[in-house]
């Protein structure tokens, strides 16, 4: 059951509600609310129940020139459950603030909790500690100054005690016309050694170069290798590539390049084999005054597949389009196709099967 409604300068409202039994059932109701430079309301409840649930709430608001506020609430339940509360606001000429709350029950609890709060001219502050109790505990605690014309300062200490302990220690300072520098040494004992060393200099007008190359060995190793480098007015290159082997492997490929006045190029692929794999490829691409590009897709294999396809195009005073296939087999399949698109003074299409 849907209803869509828009009236020009006024407000659009969504209600989806779904319901799925395979044993039980999912829910998903979202209502959308914008006027035109006053808000826009988003709120999602998901909840899927398979031996338990799955809660997914958020709320945005807009409102030009003042803030946007997001709160997303996820829980999960496998045995025990996580939370994930994320508040954002932006005051123009103000602060920013971010708080995230997550915890995991597995026994005991992950915790996560980061606060960013920016001032022009003056500074910025993230403070974020991780706690994380199986058997013992890790904590991180990270700071970042900036003063314009002066300095930025990181410490970041983390530590681990699984028989022994992880420890990191970054220092970032940067000289305006100069360089920054970051040095990040992280050691693990669990029989054997985890090393992430990071170098990043930067100089105005040149380039920025991170390189982070990260192992460990739990029988096998993980590596990690990002290459980054920033021209000003030419364009921003950013490659990962990620590989785990815990019998096979996990790899991630993420390309970024930014041309002012041009285009943005995001292109991620994800894959993971534990028996089979997962795939994602994401391409977004943005021209200023043009369109924004977004496809992505995603396929599981365990036994079977899901595969989502969601492609986002938008041409300022033209049209929006959104198209997402969604389906999913264990057993058998739900399938749902959504194609949206808005030309402003006209008319908002939206057909979900």
């Amino acid at each position: 059951m849907m209803k869509y409604s828009h009236v020009e300068g006024e407000c659009n409202n969504v209600m989806i509600k779904y319901s799925y039994v395979e044993g039980e059932c999912n829910n998903v109701m979202m209502k959308y609310s914008h006027v035109d430079g006053e808000c826009n309301n988003v709120m999602m409840k998901y909840s899927y129940v398979e031996g338990e649930c799955n809660n997914v709430m958020m709320k945005y608001s807009y409102v030009e020139g003042e803030c946007n506020n997001v709160m997303m609430k996820y829980s999960h339940v496998e045995s025990k459950c996580n939370n994930v509360m994320m508040k954002y606001s932006h005051v123009e000429g103000e602060c920013n603030n971010v708080m995230m709350k997550y915890s995991h029950v597995e026994g005991k609890c992950n915790n996560v909790m980061m606060k960013y709060s920016h001032v022009e001219g003056e500074c910025y502050n993230v403070m974020m500690k991780y706690s994380h109790v199986e058997g013992e505990c890790y904590n991180v605690m990270m700071k970042y100054t900036h003063v314009e014309g002066e300095c930025n300062n990181v410490m970041m200490k983390y530590s681990h005690e699984d028989g022994e302990c992880n420890n990191v220690m970054m220092k970032y300072s940067h000289v305006e016309g100069e360089c920054n520098n970051v040095m990040m040494k992280c050691s693990h004992e669990d029989g054997e050694c985890n090393k992430v060393m990071m170098k990043y200099s930067h100089v105005d007008g040149e380039c920025n170069n991170v390189m982070i190359k990260y192992s460990h060995v739990e029988g096998e190793c993980n590596n990690v290798m990002m290459k980054y480098s920033h021209v000003e007015g030419e364009c921003n290159n950013v490659m990962m590539k990620y590989s785990h082997v815990g019998g096979e492997c996990n790899n991630v490929m993420m390309k970024y390049s930014h041309v002012e006045g041009e285009c943005n190029n995001v292109m991620m692929k994800y894959s993971y084999v534990e028996g089979e794999c997962n795939n994602v490829m994401m391409k977004y691409s943005h021209v200023e005054g043009e369109c924004n590009n977004v496809m992505m897709k995603y396929s599981y294999v365990e036994g079977e597949c899901n595969n989502v396809m969601m492609k986002y195009s938008h041409v300022e005073g033209e049209c929006n389009n959104v198209m997402m296939k969604y389906s999913h087999v264990e057993g058998e399949c739900n399938n749902v196709m959504m194609k949206y698109s808005h030309i402003d003074g006209e008319c908002n299409n939206v057909i979900i099967k």
